[in-house]
């Protein structure tokens, strides 16, 4: 066997036992939530963070992905120029469409927000897993 596919073959094992170990230790907090919260707050929980990712995997348009494929690009042909207006776009984008979706999580009508889930805290909660999306993307971008 080659050189490369022996490291490709240690590499996808090495991502394969770590999938199996994130899949089981999300089955180990999903299951220890279900435990210790009531049955209306682990739904609610869930439904709201499954909105959030909805709207975090929306908001950026996978621009933070053109990264990997553009900026070793660019260092091999030594742009550093075009290293640097790539990075400012995408970082400006995200910044804009984070700013747009805080904006139109806080100015939402509450009511409209506590109808759809059904709960008083439901906005709240929102506008914090979002806060965390963004911070996340934020630091996906560092």
């Amino acid at each position: 066997m080659s050189k490369y596919a022996k490291t490709l073959f240690k590499s996808a094992k090495i991502i394969f036992i770590m999938g199996i170990l994130t899949a089981g230790l999300g089955y180990l907090i999903r299951s220890i939530l279900a435990q210790k919260l009531s049955t209306e707050t682990f739904g609610l929980f869930f439904a709201i963070y499954n909105v959030a990712l909805l709207l975090g995997w929306m908001k950026g348009l996978s621009f933070s992905s053109v990264l990997h494929k553009f900026i070793p690009e660019f260092a091999i042909k030594d742009e550093q120029d075009d290293i640097k207006s790539t990075f400012v776009f995408v970082t400006l984008f995200s910044l804009l469409t984070s700013s747009i979706v805080i904006l139109i999580t806080f100015i939402f009508p509450e009511q409209v927000i506590n109808n759809y889930f059904q709960s008083e805290i439901a906005k709240t909660l929102l506008f914090a897993i979002i806060i965390f999306i963004i911070i996340d993307e934020i630091s996906k971008l560092i």
